[in-house]
């Protein structure tokens, strides 16, 4: 028999439940996700950076349904970090449901504050390394997807900014997308 603990957070994920978290980061309750993006509450989320051999970083195009920059280049994964689970858990899980990545750790590079300019979420930006594993791509929330180099995403930003996630735009902004080491380890 499932513990009371493992039923609320198999609940929890279910029904869709996000940490609300104060300006600190800390956890103060638990609402549904569209709740807490309604009432504009911060949140955690997370980014996650993948490479390719030639030192390439995958981009997705995100769904045309999809609520928040629909048809936009994203980075390679992102994601709201479920109720009970870790930042690091949630980058490892978004590679996987969304790209079929499987990788045993990620590193963590940057958290940016929640405020407006983030949608009020805590977000986690994590290096998932290099990878010979070709992405297998959940069509139903990204319609295609490729890997880039530094002056092919330099010339997407001048030439097509506006068909670019906020998130990407940010984190090239501030030129962490492209550092020497982008590994996990």
């Amino acid at each position: 028999m499932a513990s009371s603990t493992s039923k609320q957070i198999q609940i929890a994920r279910q029904r869709q439940l996000l940490e609300v978290v104060d300006a600190e980061n800390r956890v103060v309750g638990l609402m549904p996700r569209g709740l807490i993006h309604d009432q504009q509450l911060m949140h955690r989320s997370v980014c996650v950076c993948l490479y390719n051999s030639n030192r390439q970083l995958f981009i997705r195009k995100r769904g045309f349904a999809k609520k928040m920059f629909p048809g936009c280049w994203d980075l390679s994964a992102n994601g709201h970090v479920r109720a009970a689970e870790t930042p690091k858990e949630t980058a490892i899980r978004k590679l996987k449901e969304g790209l079929g990545i499987t990788v045993s750790s990620v590193r963590l590079s940057k958290i940016l504050p929640a405020g407006p300019q983030t949608g009020y979420e805590f977000v986690s930006l994590f290096y998932a390394g290099i990878t010979a594993q070709v992405p297998q791509l959940d069509h139903r929330e990204i319609v295609q997807g490729l890997f880039v180099e530094q002056h092919e995403l330099a010339y997407m930003v001048r030439s097509f900014a506006e068909h670019l996630s906020t998130g990407l735009l940010y984190f090239w902004k501030q030129g962490l997308l492209f550092q020497t080491n982008c590994s996990n380890g």
